[in-house]
């Protein structure tokens, strides 16, 4: 089933591609707002959003901190529902980490003084090789980078559906700072 995009939240910006094989990826997606510095969020991966359709985390975002605009990048770019069953392509995993250096440095996202992360637990080398990465470019470009609720046992940010773990209540809170190192 198709999950719509609230209206007059449609995405007017994505970055994405497919492989040979067909394998989709998707480094950036969007709504940017002339005037307006968007929300910026970074989850681990995409799930189904795209274009043509939203889910459920994509929808958060919006629903939270959509009001001037929403980005979601993630740490890797290939669709996957389930994170066990991300088959990893170094070359893609490297583009999207460049794509994102680029967005905060030198486009939109350059304008943005922080970026709320949202990733839980990250079990593969790889994941954790992006998510360093990527802790890297928001410490080079400056940016503050905050969570919702409580870091996972493994002291990462909780992603925004991890049954059980974020709900409503937990962004009505303030917003905590994730130690960058």
């Amino acid at each position: 089933m198709s999950v719509k995009y609230p209206n007059g939240q449609e995405p007017n910006y994505i970055y994405c591609s497919k492989d040979s094989k067909g394998k989709k990826y998707r480094y950036l997606l969007g709504r940017i707002e002339e005037g307006k510095v968007p929300a910026v969020m970074i989850c681990m991966n995409p799930s189904k959003a795209d274009l043509n359709q939203s889910d459920q985390t994509v929808n958060k975002l919006i629903k939270y901190f959509g009001n001037n605009g929403w980005v979601m990048l993630n740490l890797y770019c290939g669709y996957e529902t389930k994170p066990k069953n991300i088959k990893f392509d170094f070359n893609e995993m490297n583009k999207n980490i460049a794509i994102i250096r680029a967005f905060l440095k030198l486009g939109k996202g350059s304008e943005v003084p922080i970026v709320f992360t949202q990733w839980g637990n990250l079990e593969s080398r790889q994941l954790r090789y992006c998510e360093h990465e990527i802790l890297k470019i928001l410490k080079e470009t400056k940016k503050k980078a905050f969570f919702f609720g409580e870091l996972t046992l493994s002291g990462n940010p909780r992603h925004l559906n991890s049954r059980g773990q974020l709900n409503a209540n937990d962004f009505k809170g303030r917003p905590q700072k994730l130690k960058i190192y």
